[in-house]
């Protein structure tokens, strides 16, 4: 039926009848009748007629055919097995293959056991049958659609979104979880703050009508434009599978085709580059908006020679605006136009700019004259004296370096150029000599890692890691020659770098190495005052999806435990439990010696010194589990001696720890990572009631920020929570019918 009823409603958009059909196919309006009601299936050539008509995806019918039969037809659901099979491998099959299924399936096992290996465990998984491999794979191509028939078919039907029918803060969240923003990232798109985004969904304040405009906006353009590629079982798994079989190119290469403004977002993530397409307005909306918001037309506007328009139409975006309001202009406008020249007609927005630009320079040319300076030497002189106004007040401020000693001078002046004169005769008066030192991309990086990396980080090795990398794409240039464009191109080529796996790199890494970079210019500016200026802050990081945090179940953790002692590595079982009863980091417990361990009115402590907070602790190892642990390992070493070990008494390291966490990964089908002990052992100890604050002093952490990040309770475990602190009527007293405190 499903057929049926998409190929009558194709026909009457196109205003055929079904005689005219008919006659295009070569059949009778009888047969086409009982087609269009469901009582007859079309054959694979009847149905490649109605691609061409209809201009329809004949994979696309295809699904709808095969929704239709389901077991009524035999012969036509082997016709499209064997079709799913020659588009899953193009390269072996044609797509009308006159092989039978059998042989077809033959010949891949024969020529190609590593791809029929592959299919067969895929269809095995969705099936669950256990007859014969090529029976298995039969019934698999028979049943399940291909992600290209999913998205054809999430294009082609109609489907309500809501868009009159969801509330304001139900489209909120809707825009949110598709593109999977952050509230401060959505705040800046509608221009609010993130705080006024929670009250608008508690309901606390209501939705300004130009922030519901702007939602509508988006939330039309959004489910018009790509709505329908995102209506599968889930947005995520759609997104997920065209970036597997490698259609994500060919889907931008497509729409830059159509739109080809887009081209400077192919570097971005699918989900982002659909984004920044439902932003952009068809030629239809520009025409409506123009005739809706523009109120006045100015003609023939004269340009210059030198301008690249002439006579070209100017726009006054005016809304209203009273009439009065340009009385007795009229006159002093051309009064002012017969006293300029000829070259000073140009009224342009863009020449007016231009004239303000060469006005500044000019002006800083003058003003770095008198001190006898090129322009070549303007950057190196504000490394020295700089202009700058403070929030929040009124005066414009002189930083300057005297003598070796930096003072802050106020100039007593609202205007900046009255604070420039100012500058300038205090550099006449004291007769400063201008530092005339460049310095260079590279001695700046190898000074911030030894003054400042390794003095005050742990993870400075990191650093250097980043340091050679960026010194791999810049060259030594000096510091005040690298512009906000330059900083964007190495993003833009760092973001494209293919790792030793085959996986492109993640856009958390290349936001790693921008703070390294933004960091280091702070340092360079405020500092060392080696540049007046930070490039990488007019660029913002790259969008990336989060990983996913875990924590482990008790069953997941048996099975590991069980696992280890399958593959003999006790030691690795010993120092993954220890994980989860202390809350240490791998990293943290990998340092643990002997002399470290300490024992006082039997009980266990650490000696320890926290990772990231450099916090000094004497650890309390409350967990019994733990406490044996340490004990067994403790036996017959040094007190120079690494606590764990592996089982040839080798410290342990990143690596081996690596190399069996993938071994038990691959056994047991866990996902996850090893520091999810840590997001496991808080979650544990919040659970059963321990104050947050406690968890924050076990995990070693500053803040309560941090700590909650690594607590995922769910709904069942605040229910539980709260029933065993009492309800809210519980501190109440009843008397005289009346609840009393």
């Amino acid at each position: 039926m499903k057929l049926g009823k998409f190929l009558r409603e194709e026909r009457i958009k196109l205003n055929l009848k079904i005689e005219k059909v008919a006659k295009l196919c070569g059949v009778s309006s009888a047969c086409l009748v009982m087609i269009e009601k469901g009582r007859r299936f079309p054959s694979i050539s009847l149905l490649i007629k109605f691609s061409e008509i209809f201009n329809t995806p004949l994979i696309f019918l295809l699904n709808l055919l095969a929704d239709d039969i389901k077991e009524k037809d035999k012969k036509i659901e082997e016709e499209i097995a064997k079709i799913r099979l020659a588009n899953l491998f193009p390269s072996l099959f044609s797509q009308f293959q006159p092989m039978a299924l059998n042989d077809m399936l033959k010949f891949l096992k024969i020529n190609y056991p590593e791809r029929f290996e592959i299919l067969y465990k895929k269809a095995k998984e969705k099936t669950g049958e256990n007859e014969s491999e090529e029976k298995v794979i039969e019934e698999y191509l028979k049943r399940e659609p291909l992600i290209e028939e999913k998205i054809y078919k999430n294009i082609y039907e109609e489907y309500d979104w809501g868009l009159n029918e969801l509330t304001y803060p139900e489209k909120l969240k809707k825009i949110k979880e598709v593109f999977n923003f952050k509230w401060k990232e959505l705040g800046v798109i509608l221009g609010k703050s993130q705080r006024n985004l929670y009250r608008y969904l508690k309901g606390e304040i209501e939705i300004p009508e130009k922030v519901k405009e702007r939602i509508d906006e988006i939330y039309g353009r959004m489910f018009k434009r790509i709505g329908p590629i995102l209506k599968s079982q889930s947005q995520n798994y759609i997104l997920k599978k065209i970036e597997e079989i490698g259609a994500e190119d060919e889907i931008k290469k497509r729409i830059i085709s159509i739109y080809p403004e887009m081209k400077k977002y192919k570097h971005l993530p699918l989900r982002i580059f659909f984004y920044e397409l439902s932003k952009l307005e068809s030629l239809e909306e520009k025409v409506e908006k123009n005739m809706r918001e523009l109120k006045y037309l100015v003609n023939n506007k004269k340009f210059s020679s030198n301008q690249s328009c002439v006579n070209s139409f100017k726009i006054l975006p005016i809304k209203n605006c009273p009439v009065e309001r340009f009385k007795g202009k009229r006159k002093n406008r051309k009064g002012k136009r017969n006293e300029k020249e000829e070259g000073d007609e140009d009224t342009d927005s863009d020449f007016e700019n231009r004239y303000k630009n060469y006005k500044i320079i000019s002006r800083a040319n003058l003003f770095f004259e008198n001190l006898g300076l090129r322009m070549g030497l303007r950057g190196k002189e504000v490394q020295m004296a700089k202009i700058y106004k403070p929030k929040g007040r009124k005066f414009w401020y002189i930083r300057i370096k005297i003598n070796g000693k930096l003072r802050r001078i106020s100039t007593k002046c609202e205007k900046k150029k009255d604070a420039e004169k100012v500058l300038e005769e205090l550099l006449k008066k004291q007769n400063l000599q201008v530092q005339t030192t460049n310095h260079t991309l590279y001695e700046a990086i190898d000074k911030f890692i030894e003054e400042y990396s390794k003095s005050r980080k742990k993870s400075w090795e990191r650093d250097i890691y980043t340091a050679r990398k960026i010194k791999r794409f810049f060259p030594d240039m000096p510091l005040n020659e690298i512009t906000p464009m330059d900083i964007h191109n190495w993003m833009m080529a760092r973001s494209k770098t293919i790792l030793k796996n085959g996986k492109r790199i993640s856009g958390r890494t290349v936001n790693l190495e921008r703070a390294f970079l933004h960091k280091l210019f702070n340092v360079a500016m405020k500092t060392w005052w080696w540049t007046d200026r930070n490039p990488v802050s007019a660029v913002e990081p790259l969008p990336y999806q989060q990983p996913s945090m875990k924590v482990f179940t008790p069953d997941e953790i048996y099975r590991i435990c069980i696992t280890c002692e399958e593959l003999k590595i006790e030691w690795f079982k010993d120092f993954f439990i220890f994980l989860l009863q202390t809350g240490f980091r791998k990293g943290e417990a990998i340092q643990i010696r002997v002399k470290d361990l300490f024992f006082e009115n039997s009980k266990i402590y650490v000696k320890i010194i926290r990772e990231k907070s450099f916090i000094h602790q004497d650890y309390p190892v409350f967990s019994k589990v733990a406490g044996k642990i340490i004990i067994k390992n403790y036996a017959n070493k040094n007190p120079d001696d690494f606590l764990f070990t592996d089982g040839n008494g080798r410290p342990l390291n990143n690596e081996i720890l690596r190399y069996w966490w993938k071994r038990i990964k691959e056994i047991t089908g866990i996902k996850g990572r090893i520091h999810d002990t840590r997001h496991t052992f808080a979650t544990v100890l919040r659970r059963k009631g321990v104050d947050p604050d406690l968890v924050r002093w076990l995990l070693g952490q500053k803040t309560l920020d941090v700590t909650y990040k690594y607590i995922h309770l769910q709904s069942k475990d605040y229910e539980k929570m709260l029933e065993e602190s009492g309800t809210l009527l519980a501190h109440f007293e009843e008397e005289n019918g009346t609840f009393k405190l």
